[in-house]
């Protein structure tokens, strides 16, 4: 069992319409910088790195006893980070970026693909695909952190606190993209 995180920055891809290319990507990388950090100071494994998202994971290949304990716990570091970060580019009248996570927990395979000349590490399975999913939503939330039914179940049971604690969490949007009710929740002070 692996937990993932899947994070997205949506308003990248309009930076890079509006603005020069180099203000574009050093608004990315203040984003992106603290989200890498954050994460491998938690001891994720990094997965992909693009200019508007980042995927991670717990408990491949360690096999943590509780992968969705480390996961959250560096979201509450994260969602912190963030919402710090945000303050200080609106006080310098730089861009804010909104930040969409997708927390997922279950069964998936990690492996190297690719050739000897170029290696990289993919992990493949529901929870992968669930957290894409996740990130594709829209929010005009700076930060909105998402997590699926076994994630949330896993928040409920061990000792987080309660402004973080999982809250229903249904739109048109997520029910377009397969989820039924009652399968996703919004993490408290992600907002």
């Amino acid at each position: 069992i692996s937990t993932l995180i899947t994070i997205r920055l949506p308003a990248v891809s309009r930076l890079c319409r509006e603005l020069s290319p180099q203000t574009a990507l050093d608004s990315a990388n203040s984003y992106l910088d603290i989200i890498i950090e954050t994460l491998r100071e938690k001891g994720a494994v990094i997965g992909e790195v693009t200019l508007d998202s980042v995927s991670a994971w717990w408990n491949n290949p360690d096999q943590n006893p509780n992968p969705e304990k480390e996961a959250i716990a560096s979201l509450q570091q994260l969602v912190k980070e963030l919402h710090d970060l945000n303050h200080r580019q609106k006080t310098v009248k730089e861009p804010v970026l909104s930040v969409i996570a997708g927390v997922t927990t279950g069964r998936s395979l990690l492996g190297r693909v690719g050739s000897l000349n170029r290696m990289s590490t993919a992990i493949v399975g529901e929870p992968w695909t669930n957290g894409q999913k996740i990130c594709s939503l829209t929010s005009d939330e700076e930060v909105l952190v998402l997590v699926d039914a076994q994630t949330a179940e896993s928040i409920k049971t061990n000792d987080f606190p309660p402004t973080f604690s999982p809250q229903p969490f249904d739109s048109e949007g997520s029910r377009a993209l397969g989820f039924s009710k009652g399968s996703l929740y919004r993490l408290g002070g992600s907002a």
